[in-house]
Order: C-alpha cells, then sequence, then structure tokens
C-alpha cells in the first residue's frame, strides 16, 4: 500500500500521518475490480499488436452489445467492424511513435458494428500504447464502455436547434446565417 501526505501529496510508504491510501498491484486481485467494471458499464482489453490478439474482460460482450462468440479477438477483425469515418482515428493509434507530446495516451469515438446485421453502436475508448524500446508499438490496453444514448441525445439536440420540430424547416437564425454565408 502507497500512503501519501496529504500535506504536499507526497508518497511515504507506512507513513503514519498520510491521510490517502492508495492500492499499488501487489494489493490487488484484479478479478475483484471485475464488479466495478460492470457497474460503470466498462470493459477492458490487452491488444498484443505483435500477434494481433485481444485479451477481453468477462463483460465485453454486454458492453459491445453481441454474443460473447462475436467479440472481435484481433486487431483485424475490429477493425473490420469499425466505421470507415473512423477508421483514420483507429489507425491513427498504431501509427504513433513513443512521442513526448502523446506519451501513448489516446482517446477516441468511433461507431462500431458487433455483427453483420446488429445495430452500429458509438464506443468510447480510452487507454494507453506501450512502447519497445525502439520506440515501436507493442501493446494497447484500454478500457471501453458503449457511449450510442450520449450521441443519440446530441444528435437530437443539434436537431432541435438547428430545425423547427412541427415544420421541419431551418430555425429563423439558422436560416438568416446560411442567407449570410451564401452571399
Amino acid at each position: 500500500m502507497v500512503q501519501t501526505n496529504s500535506k504536499n501529496g507526497s508518497a511515504n510508504s507506512g507513513s503514519k500521518s498520510a491521510t490517502h491510501e492508495f492500492l499499488t498491484r501487489e494489493d490487488v486481485d484484479f478479478n475483484l475490480l471485475a464488479p466495478a467494471l460492470c457497474a460503470a458499464g466498462e470493459a477492458v482489453y490487452s491488444w498484443d499488436i505483435a500477434s494481433d490478439a485481444i485479451v477481453w474482460s468477462p463483460n465485453a460482450p454486454e458492453v459491445l452489445g453481441t454474443a460473447a462468440h462475436n467479440v472481435p479477438y484481433t486487431g483485424a477483425v475490429l477493425a473490420e467492424r469499425v466505421s470507415k469515418d473512423e477508421k483514420s482515428a483507429v489507425g491513427e493509434l498504431l501509427n504513433w511513435r513513443g512521442s513526448s507530446q502523446h506519451k501513448g495516451a489516446f482517446h477516441l469515438e468511433f461507431n462500431f458494428t458487433p455483427r453483420l446485421g446488429e445495430p452500429r453502436r458509438w464506443i468510447e475508448d480510452r487507454g494507453q500504447c506501450l512502447f519497445n524500446k525502439d520506440g515501436e508499438p507493442m501493446r494497447v490496453v484500454g478500457a471501453l464502455r458503449d457511449i450510442t444514448t450520449r450521441k443519440e441525445v446530441e444528435a437530437l439536440l443539434v436537431r432541435l436547434t438547428t430545425y423547427d420540430d412541427a415544420t421541419g424547416v431551418l430555425h429563423r437564425a439558422n436560416f438568416v446565417r446560411n442567407l449570410k454565408n451564401a452571399s
């Protein structure tokens, strides 16, 4: 267990004056965290770039909205199911080199099809790309969640603030703005 000093936030192992305690890897059985992930609606994964294999937390099928046998267990299968519009953002992840600007951390939102014929879902993916000593990506670890409802609400708000719901015509302010931009 690592404890931090409440005055300056510095770590002190075993300090009696510390008020905050943080668990270390040695303190935690990560299987105990599975219920917290489920409650948060997040699935975690580890993607080995060399083998292209993805290992998922047990709740991945629920988060991705598909049966366990349809969960993408390789990066290639995952890429096939990402919308063409978002493939470039996902592909950027693999083109990173250990730049100090990104330090391998990423935050992506992409449209995902769990399986042919199933409804598309919006996925938020936050994680870390890990690099070897030569700066080449070797593993990606992250957590993702379904943000489809949020995206649907955002689209509805844009529509309601742009168009009159009763007539389907642009709101006056948007109409005037479009006229000014056209001239």
